[in-house]
């Protein structure tokens, strides 16, 4: 007959086989983090076992020590051992940690077709560069990545409903030059957490790689790189 104790065996097993479970499928999939599509709550207990519920937003292998597992929380980016995680979180974190790389898996091929279909629309834009960052003599390509950079870019709706507001600021002909161009709608870029292609807004900010996730920036809207760049460093 079971005892008390029995049962403790039991949850500390299966805790440990949800441990190297997950390590498998990170060591699997070549992967050290993996940011979660949507945050998954979970109980971990603090240095004064408070238990607290909070939302992980990514995780971790092999970060203090070999085959650590560690949880980055939304909340001030708390990082949380596995160790002090309630007992059955890790079960359960095994099932979401597989479905994400079964998403990922999909999404690598769906944003391979897409590219090699290469079905993308285009919208006319109105670029204004100012002066001093125009040399005169840009490719239309040029033009258009400096006025992201340094410059303005609206759609016609947007110039119009500036001009009816008096809201055109510097967009002068006495500060710069207004161009017009038709411009894809979205982008291929390379994702350099994931090594993939992916196809993003032609936004010129920093948006979440369809595939893994993470942040990334827009490179390939800049046809000449600068240093520092407008949009920050990049997310490690």
């Amino acid at each position: 007959m079971k005892n008390a104790n029995d049962f403790m065996t039991e949850i500390c097993n299966i805790e440990q086989k949800a441990k190297m479970y997950i390590l498998s499928i990170f060591e699997e999939n070549n992967v050290s983090e993996l940011v979660l599509s949507s945050p998954f709550r979970f109980c971990y207990f603090n240095e004064n076992n408070v238990p607290i519920s909070e939302l992980v937003e990514s995780i971790k292998t092999n970060v203090y020590s070999e085959n650590d597992i560690v949880f980055t929380t939304t909340l001030d980016n708390d990082v949380i051992d596995s160790m002090l995680v309630d007992s059955g979180a890790l079960p359960l974190f095994a099932k979401v940690i597989e479905d994400e790389f079964e998403r990922i898996n999909i999404a690598i091929k769906e944003q391979a077709k897409k590219i090699e279909e290469e079905n993308f629309t285009s919208s006319k834009l109105y670029f204004f560069l100012p002066d001093d960052k125009n040399p005169r003599d840009l490719t239309p390509e040029q033009f258009c990545g400096r006025a992201f950079m340094y410059g303005e870019v609206m759609t016609a709706e947007e110039y119009a409903e500036r001009f009816n507001t008096y809201q055109l600021g510097n967009i002068h002909p006495d500060f710069g030059t207004l161009k017009m161009y038709d411009y894809t709608d979205q982008i291929v870029e390379y994702c350099p957490h994931c090594e993939n292609e992916v196809i993003l807004d032609s936004k010129f900010c920093k948006q979440r790689c369809p595939i893994c996730n993470r942040l990334i920036k827009p490179c390939s809207m800049c046809t000449d790189c600068v240093n520092p760049c407008p949009l920050g460093e990049d997310d490690k």
